[in-house]
């Protein structure tokens, strides 16, 4: 090779005609401060079958990997070592090809750029790779606004952006500031939001729940994406509901489940109208919701502490089904206020027949015995309590007795008050433990609560119960419909 160098210099190329082809013309290259960069090019004999040459460089940082080569095709290695370049730094050189077929030289230009940044879907390098983390993952993109490499993307690409963002990043984490931001610099939408229905009516004739607020729902259809907040006010003395806002984690997709209450306690004779008012800083929309009193409503319950309470009851029973609170905690919690219920009504078997399923919990069955027998005293006369409470007893007496033939007794009797009462998801909920039928065959006892959900009930118990079915087996999870979703 030496040799061939020497022969080059005196201006002696041999005997050999032809060229040669590189693959590039230039080599760019970008190098991240303090790293080292490698790639290739290919060299082509043109017009000659015996090449030989050697390759050097102008700069001594960039280093070529195979100095000499020979053959028709020939692909050359180098690296270039950035140690000490500064970001935006520029080194440009060439290398040197000697060969039998002359001299040439491939220039370089090797740029020292920033690290950039990472996210979960790629490199954030611009603006625009900002806006697409955004519309895949808002959470993450709020987190990188509010960070230093965001502020260096803004002064690299889009500086007179620089006052906006300052304006909009005072206070940390806030998402609707990053909203605000892209929809002022027009780079997304806000997000729009829709009722599935404009209005609600319903008509009540006599009490659809004795002791219970009555629960209705509005389907809420969102597009778009980015921030999710949806403010909620009830206006109407007769409405309330659990939440005041909707967020991301209220919806299924694009579709959530916005659930309220009528109180039969604020409700006249007549027509009752309210609204539901649903807003944020870019859209608002209403929901009208209209009740008509029926004369022959009547209620059984004189006080609204009363059903508060019995509210309250349901509450610490879905905390608890849920896992969200221990045994102990819902039995010290319900305890308090069942002795609250029976301190208002002494007479009413209802508080009495919740009482004695706490101290069965409790494994207290003598007490529990008395106070059964008690409630069964002040039902004497069936026809004044519903037989939603008749059966509640029966089956409390099933937990006291386990004997299969009594078991047996009170499904056949319980069975026969659900067929006279077939829209009664309380009667069935009962069945639910009473019943071979559903307690011992999961697919069954699903089957059995959409049945309930078909017939109109919307209650939270259901959906516990299918709840827990999907999660001991979520094989049973084969559709998706209205019920499950």
């Amino acid at each position: 090779m030496r040799e061939i160098i020497d022969e080059v210099l005196n201006g002696n190329y041999g005997s050999e005609t032809g060229s040669l082809d590189f693959s590039r013309a230039t080599l760019e290259c970008f190098v991240t401060k303090g790293e080292k960069y490698t790639d290739s090019f290919v060299i082509r004999a043109e017009g000659a079958s015996a090449v030989s040459g050697r390759i050097l460089s102008t700069d001594y940082r960039m280093e070529c990997l195979t100095p000499d080569f020979s053959g028709a095709e020939a692909e050359i290695f180098y690296a270039f070592h950035g140690e000490g370049m500064e970001i935006g730094e520029k080194v440009k050189g060439a290398f040197r090809v000697i060969s039998n077929l002359g001299e040439y030289s491939l220039p370089y230009v090797v740029t020292c750029k920033a690290i950039s940044p990472q996210s979960s879907v790629g490199t954030v390098q611009s603006l625009s790779d900002f806006v697409n983390l955004a519309r895949e993952r808002w959470q993450e993109a709020v987190s990188f606004f509010y960070s230093d490499s965001f502020v260096k993307i803004l002064a690299e690409n889009d500086p007179e952006l620089i006052p906006t963002y300052r304006g909009l990043s005072v206070y940390q984490g806030q998402e609707q500031n990053v909203e605000e931001f892209l929809i002022g610099i027009g780079k997304k939408q806000p997000m729009e939001y829709k009722a599935e229905t404009a209005q609600i009516r319903a008509e009540i004739t006599e009490t659809e729940g004795n002791y219970q607020l009555l629960e209705r729902e509005v389907t809420v259809i969102r597009s778009g994406w980015g921030r999710t907040a949806l403010n909620v006010d009830c206006d109407g003395p007769f409405l309330s509901a659990e939440k005041e806002v909707l967020l991301e984690d209220d919806f299924l997709g694009n579709t959530a489940k916005y659930r309220f209450f009528v109180d039969p306690m604020h409700l006249k004779q007549g027509l009752n109208r309210g609204r539901l008012i649903f807003y944020n800083s870019f859209t608002s929309f209403e929901v009208e919701v209209t009740i008509q009193m029926g004369v022959a409503h009547v209620l059984n319950v004189a006080s609204l502490q009363w059903k508060e309470t019995i509210v309250s009851v349901m509450r610490q029973y879905e905390l608890f089904r849920t896992r969200r609170i221990g045994l102990q905690s819902w039995l010290e919690k319900t305890e308090t206020l069942v002795d609250k219920l029976v301190a208002m009504d002494d007479k009413d078997p209802m508080p009495i027949l919740f009482k004695a399923q706490l101290l069965i919990t409790k494994d207290h069955q003598n007490e529990a015995k008395w106070l059964l027998s008690q409630a069964a005293d002040l039902m004497e006369v069936r026809t004044k309590w519903s037989d939603e409470l008749w059966s509640y007893y029966l089956y409390l007496t099933t937990l006291i007795s386990r004997e299969e033939e009594q078991i047996t007794q009170v499904t056949d009797e319980v069975e026969g008050i659900y067929k006279k009462n077939p829209d009664s998801w309380r009667i069935a909920w009962l069945l639910l433990y009473l019943s071979m039928e559903y307690s011992s065959v999961p697919s069954e006892k699903l089957r059995f609560l959409e049945k309930q959900f078909e017939r109109g009930c919307r209650s939270f118990v259901i959906y516990l119960e299918a709840l827990q079915l999907y999660l001991s087996n979520p094989a049973l999870l084969r559709k998706i419909g209205p019920f499950e979703s």
